[in-house]
């Protein structure tokens, strides 16, 4: 696949931003209608309840599409990956069109094998991936670290909803005047809170889980970049002036520092890169 342009890469980070935004705007829209953990939980009753299934649904469906669109994103980073390598490993194999040259002249056949070799490297175009995963695992995981503040809160409430027992439902009664025929609404209104804050805090729950496949499939694939950088380096005589600064990979400094100290893991994840590969396809590529 070809790395798209500059310009192409800056409007995807926009139309991700845009969806991730999207996504906790929803989550935030949702918590808004759920009790707060206060002293003394606001019951929902009537048209709250159906509020609080319509936003929970909003919720469900941007998940269902933008998750999906990050995953494409997140993969498109691994397949460039993988062509780079395979282009590398196959700059030496005579095409065709060498053979048939070879048939006139051996020397021109190997000089123009040689020639397409050099321009195999690939590792101007492995920093440019290297640079946009960078962006792109930033976006993911300040989105994640979001996400994981709303399962907690919504945790929170239905905990709070959880302990809240049927003497506290009848002080809140007494405490509006209805009396003991209040306090027997209450209870089986609680009950239904419950009921529907709990698929609320799995609503969350699920988004954080994707984004946690969404990572490690891109920290796979990062590894998959850094240990063919480094067999690049091996062939490439301006070793020292291909080499990477972890500064210039904030989200992936650990990564890029590993790989300047000789410490990249290399085959040792091929199997879980593997497992990962297939959770990731089994979860988005139906989607």
């Amino acid at each position: 696949m070809k790395v798209e342009s500059s310009t192409r890469f800056e409007d995807t980070v926009a139309e991700i931003r845009a969806g991730l935004k999207a996504v906790v705007e929803a989550g935030t829209h949702l918590l808004a209608v759920i009790p707060g953990p206060m002293s003394t939980p606001r019951l929902l009753q009537g048209d709250a309840f159906d509020e609080l299934g319509a936003r929970r649904l909003a919720l469900l469906m941007l998940q269902k599409s933008v998750y999906p669109e990050l995953a494409a994103h997140v993969a498109e980073i691994g397949a460039a990956v993988d062509e780079q390598r395979a282009i590398f490993n196959d700059r030496e194999t005579p095409l065709a069109s060498d053979l048939f040259l070879g048939l006139f002249s051996r020397k021109a056949m190997r000089r123009r094998i040689e020639r397409r070799a050099a321009r195999a490297g690939g590792v101007e175009r492995l920093r440019t991936i290297l640079g946009r995963a960078d962006r792109l695992a930033g976006l993911v995981e300040t989105h994640r670290q979001t996400v994981i503040g709303q399962r907690i809160a919504a945790e929170d409430a239905l905990t709070m909803l959880a302990a809240f027992k049927v003497s506290d439902v009848a002080g809140v009664s007494a405490r509006l005047g209805e009396g003991n025929e209040g306090a027997s609404e209450y209870g089986p209104a609680f009950e239904s809170m419950i009921g529907l804050v709990d698929p609320v805090s799995r609503a969350f729950n699920s988004g954080v889980r994707d984004l946690n496949l969404l990572l490690q499939k891109l920290g796979f694939d990062i590894e998959n970049l850094l240990d063919l950088y480094s067999v690049m380096l091996s062939f490439d005589g301006e070793r020292e002036a291909h080499s990477l600064s972890p500064d210039a990979y904030p989200h992936l400094s650990r990564p890029v520092w590993r790989l300047g100290n000789g410490l990249l893991p290399g085959a040792r994840l091929d199997r879980s890169r593997q497992r990962t590969d297939i959770a990731f396809a089994k979860r988005f590529e139906d989607a």
